[in-house]
């Protein structure tokens, strides 16, 4: 009998251990709540910043020549440069195309030919217009009738100049036969004083013509030299009257200066030592008020002539190749002097911005394949800077900055280009267009294209084309000095003579570059992107951007950055913590004026910053309403702030992430935290601790055994415990 009875307190015990193990479980195991420490960002060591605030990445130029916004094709290859301008006087321009199979194209701000001109045929001479040749002429445009309508005037290979109206007819008195092969552009200025502007063009009988309106020859013309005449001359004052006088270099390697009479100046002609291709440029480099003149020379010489025919200072320079292009002229880093761009070989590029003191070089730069003919400057990126565009016969495009610093050299175009682009605002949005047009390629008949980009900015157009402008006079003059030339304000429609066109105060030069404002129409309180700040307000008081509503990109409009929040419209983070300003003022708990990255004033344990890293609400210490602290969700319980699911088992294993953390200490992410080869949901049901890989569930067939024999014991006990009563009831009985 003393073995049952030992039988029963083994198991009786057992039974205790097993019992008490469960509550255990439910008490020992429990973890004790931590606090991390706070680190100088405000974050726990287990929680580091997960991003860092990210600098802006400026745009730069690679990203306007994606894609065209316009593409038409052409027969031929085009060798002179598009020509942009406003011919039927509706605000948006025109693009013309001459092309080596004797054919004139002319197409809309959209790309579309016009009728005639492109539209069913193209308009074709009898005449070359052009050759595979860098000294291709360019069209000329004048309002030679005074209709208010341009005329487009070509010269031609048989030496006949035409002028047509947009209708296709030719104007009265044209077109005009001369002497000779017409290689050189013509060029339209005032040379006679009478108010009225002719036309000048080298010819190969060795003279140079100047034509009336009406298509006569200019009294004392045409003036003879003893060679061929390539350069296209330039048009400017050399002395104190009113009218123009006349520059242009010759194969008899002169440089002649000539007035409207057709008589040589005082001190000209000026000898090179060798043939002068190069067209000049006259400009006043030292602004003095007297002009200079700029021209190369088959010699390698970039020369510098004052207007009396001497040498200007410190000239000439002294070029690595003989000069056959057109000086450009610019002021690069608007210092207020104008500067020398020179292309000496057409493999290397040269600028001089201190032409006006010595010949010393700035910056240049080499290139491994030829640009085609002269370069053109336009500010293209808004930097108030203009860049140097290039073009070569691969089809690259090639562009500087101010400061010798090369912004882009990208292929777009498979057909390459003979041609300088041209520049100018072709739709009317406030937005420059680049066009492009290509040499032809392909079987018979060769084929090129018309290309339009669309640039990021209207910027300075001081030089957007061949020779500065359409009447191609070789100067960027600025008749009334307010900041526009004569070219641009023939583009714009404003007057050439008034600094301030339509009365509002400011000049037509502010208006365009500064304000951008219609130097038309009298809008000084104009609000072009109707943020709430006028155009003049943006630029004078806050300097941000007259047509962007947000000037930063920071979701709140320039005017109610200034207006209603009091933040800085140039900046997405006006106080510099790390919270843009939209997200700040967006809550009552963050202040754009002030730093409060790391406070907590809703009590989620979630910092500002990283409420703003997580979308969730820093006035809410529950965001998604789970019952869990917005900071809990991501560092303790491994949730999201912005899903309500407080009862959520990442590892599947059958304990909710809350119990794990709060309960259990287990991992959440983890089905089996202490890797003993039974999952927490088990160790913990069993009796076992689910963090100690030693602790384990207890085997039942341990038990089987211990148990059978208890029962057989019991079973025993009771049969004999049964007998004895019924034995005692029968002796009482």
């Amino acid at each position: 009998m003393q073995k049952p009875r030992t039988t029963a307190k083994a198991i009786i015990i057992v039974l205790m251990i097993l019992f008490n193990s469960s509550l255990l479980s439910k008490s020992f195991f429990i973890p004790k709540k931590k606090t991390e420490p706070i680190t100088e960002n405000g974050l726990t060591n287990q929680q580091p910043l997960l991003h860092q605030p990210q600098k802006a990445v400026e745009q730069t130029v690679d990203a306007y020549f994606n894609n065209p916004s316009w593409t038409n094709e052409i027969i031929g290859s085009a060798v002179s440069s598009p020509t942009i301008a406003d011919l039927d006087g509706d605000g948006k321009m025109e693009i013309i195309i001459l092309t080596t199979k004797k054919l004139i194209y002319i197409a809309d701000y959209e790309g579309n030919y016009l009728e005639g001109w492109g539209k069913v045929y193209p308009k074709g001479i009898e005449e070359e217009l052009t050759s595979m040749s860098d000294f291709a002429p360019h069209p000329l445009l004048l309002d030679l009738d005074k209709d208010g309508q341009l005329e487009i005037i070509c010269a031609t290979f048989a030496g006949t100049i035409h002028a047509w109206h947009l209708n296709g007819t030719e104007a009265k008195g044209w077109p005009v036969e001369l002497n000779g092969k017409l290689i050189s552009s013509p060029a339209a200025g005032d040379i006679t004083g009478d108010g009225e502007k002719e036309i000048v063009i080298g010819s190969w009988d060795n003279n140079l013509y100047a034509l009336e309106p009406d298509g006569s020859i200019v009294n004392g013309f045409p003036f003879n030299t003893s060679e061929d005449i390539f350069s296209t001359p330039a048009l400017g004052n050399l002395d104190e009257d009113l009218a123009l006088e006349i520059v242009f270099g010759c194969y008899d390697n002169n440089v002649y200066a000539i007035d409207g009479n057709g008589s040589l100046l005082p001190g000209w002609p000026r000898a090179t030592n060798n043939y002068v291709k190069s067209s000049p440029a006259i400009v006043d480099l030292n602004n003095d008020g007297k002009n200079e003149i700029v021209v190369g020379s088959w010699d390698s010489k970039l020369y510098v002539f004052s207007r009396n025919g001497s040498y200007y200072a410190n000239w000439p320079w002294q070029s690595p190749g003989s000069i056959t292009n057109s000086p450009t002229i610019e002021d690069l880093n608007q210092d207020g002097f104008l500067d020398i761009i020179i292309q000496p070989n057409n493999v290397s590029i040269y600028a001089f911005t201190e032409g006006r003191k010595s010949k010393e070089i700035n910056w240049t730069i080499q290139f491994t394949e030829a640009i085609y003919q002269d370069v053109i400057t336009t500010d293209i990126n808004g930097d108030q800077c203009p860049e140097v565009i290039g073009v070569t016969s691969s089809g690259l495009i090639r562009i500087i900055s101010f400061n010798g610093t090369s912004l882009l050299s990208k292929r777009i175009s498979e057909r390459g280009f003979f041609s300088m682009p041209a520049i100018g605002d072709i739709d009317g949005d406030n937005y420059l267009e680049i066009v492009f047009a290509t040499r032809g390629t392909g079987n018979a008949p060769t084929t090129g294209d018309i290309l339009a980009y669309k640039l990021g900015a209207f910027g300075l157009l001081p030089w957007p084309t061949y020779r500065g402008g359409w009447e191609r006079i070789g100067t960027p003059k600025d008749s009334d000095r307010d900041g526009l030339s004569d070219f641009e304000e023939e583009m714009l429609g404003t007057g050439i003579n008034e600094t301030d066109s339509d009365g509002d105060g400011v000049t037509d030069g502010e208006e365009i570059y500064k304000y951008v404002l219609d130097p038309i129409t009298s809008d000084i309180n104009k609000d072009q992107d109707s943020d709430g700040l006028t155009n003049v307000e943006e630029v004078d008081n806050y300097h941000t951007n007259p047509i962007d509503p947000d000037t930063d990109k920071d979701n709140l409009l320039d005017g109610e950055e200034v207006e209603i929040f009091g933040t800085n419209p140039l900046t997405k983070d006006s106080d510099g913590d790390f919270l843009p300003d939209d997200f700040e003022t967006t809550y009552e708990n963050t202040d754009p004026l002030a730093i409060d990255t790391y406070e907590d004033l809703d009590e989620d344990n979630f910092s500002n910053f990283e409420e703003y890293e997580y979308g969730t609400n820093p006035d809410i210490a529950d965001t998604d309403g789970d019952g869990l602290l917005d900071g809990d969700e991501i560092k303790k319980y491994l949730t999201d702030p912005l899903v309500e699911d407080g009862e959520l088992d990442s590892d599947g294993d059958g304990i909710s992430n809350v119990e794990e953390i709060d309960l259990y200490g287990t991992n959440p992410n983890d089905r089996d935290t202490d890797g003993d080869g039974y999952n927490d949901k088990e160790e913990i049901d069993k009796g076992s601790n689910p963090t100690d890989a030693a602790s384990k569930p207890f085997p039942l067939w341990i038990l089987a055994p211990i148990i059978g024999g208890t029962v057989i014991v019991m079973g025993v006990g009771a049969y004999f415990l049964i007998k004895k009563l019924e034995k005692k009831r029968k002796k009482e009985l």
